[in-house]
């Protein structure tokens, strides 16, 4: 229970999905997060609940992330895990996708882990067993149609982590994981038939829950990990194994 005692974390998208999920279990394991994320009544309640601390965060704002970073070492003393958890979903075909729209899944689902790791870097670089986790995608290693836009931004983030993982070392540790289809919002379950279709393109035969992604997450920001950088963890039920 004492994994990541005395640790600080941040973790962007955290009050819903895999990132509320990850804030519990780091909470669990002793660690002080921020809940970083624009849902304000979901990051109080879940702030209430965990003793995890809520900042309403702008995550594309590049300035914005600096405000959280420099707020949450100024009250912690220290950081020394940012997982970047927070991401937008748009769908449809690349000739019909607006500029504004892929504009937006790059800001969000890209440009905030630059966001992070940009003002982080030198806050974790001064703390042992620093980690970096990236929440990427199994769609950022295979194909799906009419998801152009966030395939490539989460595949950007694996190509991200590849660099980070580089140039941070020997000090910092940079990974990602690629959760396969996740129930990201289990109060309000997908309907049967749409959750049997997703289920069959799992060698597990179902869908995933956010607790299964956010205990990989714990695994690589903890100092069980001490030994992986530059990994990208995937946590799909076997989807990427069944290639279809």
């Amino acid at each position: 229970m004492d994994r990541l005692k005395n640790k600080v974390a941040i973790v962007t998208g955290g009050a819903h999905g895999i990132g509320a999920a990850t804030v519990r279990r780091f909470r669990e394991e002793g660690a002080q997060v921020i809940i970083a994320d624009l849902n304000r009544s979901a990051g109080e309640a879940l702030s209430a609940v965990t003793g995890a601390t809520y900042l309403p965060v702008d995550v594309s704002d590049h300035a914005a992330v600096g405000r959280l970073v420099d707020d949450t070492v100024r009250q912690y003393g220290g950081l020394d895990i940012i997982v970047s958890s927070a991401a937008v979903f748009h769908a449809g075909p690349i000739d019909e996708m607006t500029p504004a729209t892929w504009n937006e899944v790059m800001a969000v689902n890209l440009g905030a882990a630059y966001h992070l790791a940009h003002f982080a870097t030198p806050h974790l670089r001064q703390r042992p067993g620093a980690s970096i986790v990236l929440i990427s995608s199994v769609q950022g290693m295979i194909g799906f149609k009419t998801f152009a836009a966030y395939a490539a931004s989460k595949g950007g983030l694996i190509g991200l982590m590849h660099q980070l993982a580089s140039e941070l070392a020997p000090g910092v540790r940079v990974n990602t994981i690629c959760p396969g289809t996740i129930q990201t919002y289990p109060e309000t379950p997908l309907d049967p038939d749409t959750e049997r279709l997703w289920a069959d393109r799992h060698l597990l035969r179902r869908v995933g829950l956010p607790i299964e992604v956010a205990n990989a997450a714990l695994f690589l920001a903890s100092d069980e990990a001490s030994f992986i950088t530059g990994h990208n963890l995937v946590v799909d039920g076997g989807m990427t194994v069944m290639g279809d």
